[in-house]
């Protein structure tokens, strides 16, 4: 009698300590979420962290082949000091918390993508700002404020200024 007992008693604390544990573990991580987040107070406001806001674009255009993402890099913070080329991501964070800064813009720019965003064709940041004049089947990410705010792609010998975020 006391064996079953005790085996009984060690089947439920351990039950009850799962139960606890899963219960602690989904709890504590929607807390953690919520407080992880920052909203701005006011519009417009940059989200403060790692994802950027549009502040302008490079002067003139380049085809996809500029020497690699360094000098990519180089084109946006010779304009625009402590910028980088913008991400989709940071374009349309722009849109939500600082639409100012793409109201009235026109044209299209190339964005930086990173891993191929479409396997056919390729589209890889003109294989790293590489591709350009002459050099097709390859691509690169853009977005058009023409048409709707929206991204598309472009083969690389297609001349465009570079997006720039901070």
């Amino acid at each position: 009698m006391k064996k079953k007992s005790i085996k009984s008693f060690s089947k439920s604390l351990m039950s009850a300590t799962l139960r606890g544990l899963a219960i602690f573990a989904i709890f504590g991580t929607a807390l953690y979420a919520y407080a992880s987040v920052t909203y701005p107070v006011s519009q417009p406001n940059p989200v403060s962290g790692v994802v950027g806001l549009y502040v302008g674009a490079t002067d003139g255009t380049t085809d996809g082949d500029i020497g690699g993402y360094d000098a990519a890099a180089s084109d946006c913070t010779s304009k625009f000091p402590d910028s980088h080329i913008c991400t989709p991501m940071e374009i349309i964070n722009t849109y939500n918390h600082n639409l100012s800064a793409v109201s009235g813009v026109s044209g299209a720019v190339w964005l930086n993508s990173g891993a191929p965003a479409n396997t056919t064709p390729a589209v890889n940041d003109c294989q790293g700002w590489t591709k350009g004049a002459g050099e097709y089947g390859f691509y690169g990410v853009i977005w058009l404020f023409d048409n709707v705010d929206s991204s598309g792609i472009a083969p690389c010998p297609f001349g465009l200024p570079f997006a720039c975020c901070k």
